[in-house]
């Protein structure tokens, strides 16, 4: 745990230094987003969301031209020039701080809710071990992909490989992998000692930090209430922490199923498929959506910029970098890109209403941009995505909770309960921040709507259309997800405003009511609920044997040559996948066929490689199967059927891990590094 905890310290730091260095010399190289006229504060806040939502999709670009030390050089290359900044213009850095200094920020406090907010970020990621105990977070179940992907990436540079699935030869991964490039980057740069799984931890932890930063510079960007931006700035953060109202029937619903049939406790707090999931359960499981989200922030705001500058050479090179943040969401999350476009098409149509030449000719070079930065990355997707159904299909959403009242049935009963409960869903599922932008909207009824206010109510409205009407098909319904934070992001900022606006002379219909205050009350206790399921949700899973399991593949990952094949018994849930930093023939039912292959694809070698732990096993098959997937090495559980079963081929091999609950075998010696080069 302490190694897990260094080694995350160092890969936050190396993520810190470099997305503000990166952030710091694009803003202000670019004058991007008025830089030069900030506080230091503010250049902080821009640098970071500047570094998320340009760089990737340049160091995608870069890799796949020159490959990844390419990219590490050009990462100690920005770090090294912002030092040259910084010592060039160090006067003005130290006017830029006595201003601080003058404004009586409170640097103090920020900086302690910094660190608890750190400290909390990674308890909800990190696995917790006592003695020989070893308890990871529900979260795992997403970051064995992250780590996966993020090691592939290590290896492979880019293109990626497919790490979950290898029929005989490598395949190309099938995903929106810009971010995971960044992680991956920072692995190199910690060196061989660490692996992927530190560089994604730390990741997340910044990430989210970004996304609150730019929740902070968003709030005074949609400041529709006069003075009070720091305050304003402040609610806007704090209501990230305020969830929903799930906890009102699922923690009850849950609580009987858990009693009645013994069933593990559920991850987080939430209901169907077309759950919305708070900002908090976000920024924890899904760090990459979180920093598509923060691209998409960004390119609209450099979009608007650059529609009002005077400047010709001004106005070309900011929509150049909000076309390159486009690209950015693109390779981040495919789904967000989704939404980002039907936000652009919405701006389209009022920008025509409006008659704006100016507005429609930036507009069409952004897209433009964005599609020629994109383009290459989009073409490793076709390429490396073998299924045939389209990944996005028309259907109406699930309206949280009535699935678990009616299940399956249909009726015209049903269908007037869902038309008269449609819109009390989103309530259900956003929670306070959707109720108080309601009532935000009906204190200024009649005020003229402003061009940023356009935009968010583009913006909420594209995000409701999709995530009603259509859903991503693979597994799950990733698009219903993440299509949500936009329109989440808008109640978010009008909800600020409103609480500002209250009790302010100007704003007599501006009230904090009783309702309002019981819906932070029940977004509080949902948060609550949330974390402890995502902390303790899988503690029947932990304990020794997953001691065992991680120590085990500890062993292998030092004793192992990079471009070994590493293969488990796939019909678990892959939550090794966070350990193991090695290829693999086939990793679960569940995440297999969600990077290219078909089912039918994948569950012809799973079945393959699930026969090598049933009982009756032949040492011919065995070895055929071992040498036509070029599995190198066997691990094996004291949960698999062959752990008791002494006749069994496989503990012919060499044990090159032995451990109570865990073992490892050699199927191919030339894998192993020698003892001279470990």
């Amino acid at each position: 745990m302490l190694q897990d905890l260094s080694a995350s310290a160092l890969g936050f730091a190396v993520w810190a230094v470099l997305g503000i260095s990166q952030g710091y010399l694009i803003g202000y190289g670019a004058n991007a987003l008025r830089f030069h006229a900030k506080t230091l504060g503010n250049r902080l806040l821009l640098a970071m969301m500047l570094s998320v939502s340009v760089v990737p999709v340049l160091n995608h670009l870069i890799c796949a031209a020159f490959g990844m030390t390419a990219m590490t050089i050009a990462s100690f290359s920005s770090v090294l020039l912002f030092i040259a900044l910084l010592l060039r213009d160090w006067k003005r850095v130290g006017a830029l701080v006595q201003c601080e200094r003058k404004l009586k920020v409170p640097r103090k406090a920020i900086a302690i809710c910094i660190l608890l907010w750190c400290a909390l970020d990674y308890l909800m990621i990190c696995d917790l071990q006592f003695g020989s105990q070893l308890y990871f977070p529900s979260t795992s179940l997403d970051y064995l992909k992250h780590v996966a992907i993020t090691d592939a990436i290590c290896r492979s540079g880019v293109p990626p490989t497919n790490p979950m699935y290898s029929p005989g030869e490598l395949q190309p991964l099938f995903y929106y992998y810009f971010w995971h490039l960044g992680a991956a980057n920072v692995a190199k740069i910690m060196g061989s000692a660490f692996d992927g799984r530190a560089a994604v931890l730390s990741g997340a932890v910044w990430t989210s930090l970004v996304l609150i930063a730019a929740v902070a510079y968003s709030a005074r960007y949609f400041r529709f209430v006069k003075h009070e931006a720091g305050k304003l700035s402040t609610i806007a953060v704090l209501l990230l922490l305020v969830g929903n109202l799930y906890i009102l029937v699922y923690l009850p619903l849950n609580a009987i199923s858990v009693i009645n049939h013994l069933k593990v406790l559920p991850s987080i707090i939430a209901g169907s498929q077309d759950t919305i999931n708070p900002f908090t359960v976000n920024m924890f499981w899904v760090p990459h959506h979180v920093a598509a989200f923060v691209s998409m922030l960004t390119c609209i705001f450099l979009f608007k910029e650059s529609c009002y500058s005077e400047k010709t050479s001004r106005k070309i090179l900011l929509a150049l970098l909000s076309g390159i943040c486009a690209a950015s969401t693109v390779g981040q999350s495919i789904y967000l890109a989704l939404t980002l476009a039907g936000t652009f098409a919405g701006l389209f149509f009022i920008t025509i209403s409006k008659r704006s030449k100016t507005s429609l000719a930036t507009m069409f070079a952004v897209g433009i941009t964005g599609v020629a930065f994109a383009l290459p990355f989009l073409r490793e997707l076709v390429h490396s995505n073998h299924h045939h159904e389209p990944a996005i299909q028309f259907a109406f959403r699930q309206l949280d909770p009535l699935p678990w009242f009616f299940g399956n049935q249909q009726g015209i009963m049903v269908w007037l309960v869902e038309l008269l409960y449609f819109p009390w869903s989103f309530l259900f599922g956003m929670g306070f921040v959707l109720a108080a932008a309601v009532y935000y909207w009906k204190s200024t009824f009649g005020k003229k709507i402003g061009e940023r206010e356009e935009i968010l109510l583009v913006m909420i409205a594209v995000s409701m259309l999709i995530c009603t009407f259509l859903r991503s098909a693979i597994v799950g319904n990733d698009l219903g997800w993440r299509a949500t934070i936009p329109g989440l992001f808008a109640c978010l900022i009008w909800s600020a405003n409103y609480m500002v606006m209250v009790g302010k002379p100007e704003y007599p219909k501006a009230k904090m009511t009783i309702f309002l205050k019981a819906l932070i009350v029940i977004g509080l206790l949902n948060l609550a609920a949330d974390f402890a399921l995502t902390r303790f949700g899988s503690m029947t899973f932990g304990g020794t044997a997953f001691y065992d399991v991680r120590a085990v593949y500890d062993q292998l990952n030092k004793q192992t040559k990079v471009n070994a094949i590493v293969q488990h018994n796939p019909i678990d849930r892959m939550i090794i996948g966070n350990y193991s930093h090695r290829q693999m023939a086939a990793s679960d039912d569940l995440q297999g066929f969600c990077f290219g292959p078909t089912k039918e694809e994948y569950s012809q070698v799973a079945s393959d490689v699930k026969s090598i732990y049933l009982p009756g096993l032949t040492n011919d098959e065995l070895q055929r199967i071992c040498g036509k997937y070029h599995i190198d090495f066997l691990v094996i559980r004291d949960s698999d059927p062959i752990w008791n079963e002494k006749d069994s081929p496989v503990w012919q091999f060499p044990l090159v891990a032995d451990l109570p609950h865990a073992k490892a075998v050699v199927i191919n010696r030339h894998k192993l590094i020698e003892p001279s080069n470990r």
